[in-house]
């Protein structure tokens, strides 16, 4: 079976965003690039001998994805009470990128609902009860939508009340509503308000903002600039779901942008068909992307 032909490219694309490649010699295929990638794709052509027809290959393909990220990919981290189970590859290597990556500034792009938040929190959760960083502090952006017309006082209350409900919640599910105050008791845990981060300087800690697409350009170059000694941050966002002024740049696709070509940070990319909320809002962003098609 050729490597080029519609099996290996229905295979390559059920395990991307890891890139597989092939090379041919006596008659031999030989598969190449992440070694996560090769594993299934090698699994994946052993099961054809049970399917061989073409119409069941994204079956074949699926079922293999399915048991490995149920049983294989599972990640079993220090600070957390259960393993971490991917619902994704993009999961997967956003998790690894985490673990084994050794830059400073990570960021990570893709659909609401991608676990991109739920991952990086995991990860800081862990960084933490390893001693790898001594703090884990998270922030996000308030959006408001367009022709809200607040006063600054009550502006301010909603700001501190309702914007950090999303990044308490992912620690609540993660670590239990009880374990997770007693570390912010302990300060090991530390949620911000964008707002209340300038000025400051943040060493020793592992840093996620969530959101960022909500972020300008200034205002991000203030969040970067928050980076300390031994500190690592990781910035998440959704170019798509951008809720700033009309004219006004998100700073999140700015920053990408930036470093685009250089070793200044990690960017992981997670694909569009990778929501796993639900499956129904995968299929309604879906709609809603033809309906509302934005350039990034």
């Amino acid at each position: 079976m050729s490597p080029r032909s519609s099996p290996f490219q229905v295979f390559a694309e059920a395990v991307r965003p890891f890139a597989i490649e092939t090379s041919i010699l006596d008659r031999k295929v030989t598969l190449t690039g992440h070694p996560i990638g090769v594993g299934l794709v090698a699994q994946m052509f052993e099961r054809c001998d049970r399917q061989p027809t073409m119409d069941g290959l994204p079956s074949v393909a699926a079922d293999v994805v399915g048991i490995a990220l149920r049983n294989d990919l599972a990640f079993r981290l220090v600070g957390l009470p259960h393993p971490l189970r991917p619902l994704s590859l993009s999961q997967v290597l956003f998790m690894q990128t985490l673990l084994d990556g050794d830059r400073d500034l990570v960021l990570a792009t893709g659909p609401t609902g991608s676990g991109k938040t739920h991952i990086a929190v995991a990860a800081g959760i862990s960084a933490v009860a390893s001693h790898a960083r001594k703090k884990l502090v998270l922030s996000r952006p308030h959006a408001f939508e367009s022709g809200d017309r607040i006063p600054a006082v009550a502006r301010a209350e909603l700001v501190g009340d309702f914007q950090l409900v999303p990044l308490e919640d992912e620690l609540k599910e993660l670590l239990g509503a009880g374990e997770f105050q007693h570390r912010r008791d302990a300060g090991l845990i530390e949620i911000v308000p964008i707002g209340q981060m300038r000025g400051r300087t943040f060493n020793d800690a592992f840093i996620v903002v969530d959101d960022a697409q909500n972020l300008t350009v200034q205002t991000m170059r203030m969040v970067v600039a928050r980076l300390g000694r031994r500190s690592r941050m990781v910035i998440l966002g959704d170019p798509l779901h951008a809720a700033l002024p009309d004219g006004e740049a998100s700073g999140f696709q700015h920053l990408i942008g930036l470093v685009s070509g250089t070793d200044i940070a990690d960017v992981v990319s997670i694909a569009a068909g990778h929501i796993v909320r639900n499956a129904t809002v995968a299929r309604l962003e879906q709609l809603y992307t033809k309906a509302f098609p934005r350039t990034l």
